[in-house]
């Protein structure tokens, strides 16, 4: 599964990956933009994050706990009901908000430090573990066909530094990094850097 498509409310996020990018379009109210992630930007740690707006929570409260106590007092004219009871809805609204603007979420890491957000539960927390989890995979396969392979006539410091580069965001393992630093130690020598004057 290479295409996730999620929708809560107005939010509209739609996620596809190719070979070697991700594409993420984000809508709302009828407006979308889409950008497109290289596989290298995606840094791939994956963080649960919530999210809610609890001063709706506390104006709700608040709305009903007034409206609540002016319908309790003594009146005697009937048309002085209204305002407690529009202000008991209207706390009843403020809650409805509230709950509705919670969300659960996967942060996945970029190499900016930046996040993308995707909704644990929409439309099945299987179907965004799943969508997830073939992006990872196809992230590593990309990484590993473009930058794995040891090359004599490329630069010995670049090599090495993709190769600890796929190690920190687990393209590959401790024990292919090794074989494959060894493999570029033997292939490749470094250049030694000249400390002080030449001549």
């Amino acid at each position: 599964m290479n295409h996730l498509v999620q929708r809560k409310g107005f939010d509209l996020r739609e996620f596809r990956f190719t070979d070697s990018k991700l594409f993420y379009t984000q809508g709302r109210y009828g407006t979308a933009n889409e950008i497109d992630i290289p596989f290298e930007n995606i840094d791939g740690e994956q963080v649960s994050f919530r999210t809610s707006r609890i001063w709706l929570s506390v104006v709700g409260s608040f709305l009903f706990a007034l409206g609540g106590t002016l319908l309790a007092l003594p009146t005697a004219n009937s048309a002085v009901v209204w305002p407690p009871i529009v202000l008991v809805l209207a706390g009843i609204l403020c809650w409805g908000l509230y709950f509705n603007s919670r969300s659960n979420f996967w942060k996945l890491k970029l190499k900016s430090e930046d996040f993308i957000y995707f909704y644990k539960n929409i439309p099945s927390p299987e179907e965004t573990d799943t969508f997830l989890r073939n992006l990872i995979e196809a992230r590593n396969t990309y990484l590993r066909e473009n930058y794995l392979h040891i090359d004599e006539n490329l630069d010995y410091e670049q090599q090495y530094y993709n190769l600890r580069w796929m190690q920190s965001i687990n393209a590959i393992s401790k024990a292919e990094f090794e074989l494959k630093y060894e493999e570029l130690k033997q292939t490749v020598t470094p250049e030694k850097k000249i400390i002080g004057f030449t001549r």
